[in-house]
């Protein structure tokens, strides 16, 4: 029977691996999937991913998710990211790494955007995405839009150093289409913050 780190990072595993391909309803049933049906066993990301198509419709390229699991595999826990279970929820809606309530301001677009920044940041790069964490300047909760751009600024100038400017591109880019399609998106365009 897997003890209960086991299990955690079991957790962390589906969760970060799938975090930035799928939605987030999708991601916490397979989060459910992985503690329901390995509670007893050991793990296999094959039967997980298996097991995973037969449960939720349109999961997409099962080896691309296979790939992004094999990449977590190897590292410690604390470098995988943090256990979903204890992960504060954000003020916004999770979709492709962001929260599940909409966008209901300036600075909860903001947030969503650099949730989905480090949900794509640990998909790629997992190790970075724990400094990320460490290193990262809180969101002022009434910033203004100005103050919201350069918090952002400063953090895709961070990631632009550490993976390079095409990723870093692709990752805000993505970052953006996944807040975008949140309730309230229109209203408080994540675009504008960059």
């Amino acid at each position: 029977m897997p003890t209960d780190v086991e299990r955690s990072r079991r957790r962390r595993l589906v969760y970060h691996a799938l975090c930035p391909h799928l939605p987030a309803a999708d991601v916490q049933r397979a989060v459910a999937l992985c503690d329901l049906e390995f509670a007893t066993g050991a793990f296999s990301s094959m039967r997980f991913l298996n097991r995973l198509g037969q449960t939720v419709p349109g999961i997409g390229n099962p080896v691309r998710l296979f790939e992004h699991l094999q990449k977590l595999i190897p590292l410690p826990a604390d470098q995988i990211g943090p256990d979903p279970t204890t992960l504060t929820p954000l003020p916004a809606a999770r979709s492709g790494g962001v929260g599940t309530g909409g966008v209901a301001s300036w600075a909860a677009s903001a947030g969503a955007l650099l949730a989905a920044v480090e949900s794509g940041l640990a998909s790629a790069a997992p190790r970075l995405a724990v400094q990320w964490r460490e290193q990262a300047t809180p969101l002022p909760p009434f910033g203004t839009t100005e103050a919201l751009h350069s918090v952002i600024h400063d953090r895709y100038l961070w990631v632009c150093e550490a993976v390079g400017p095409v990723l870093a591109d692709k990752l805000f880019s993505q970052a953006v289409k996944a807040v975008d399609a949140l309730p309230g998106a229109a209203t408080f365009p994540p675009a504008k913050l960059l």
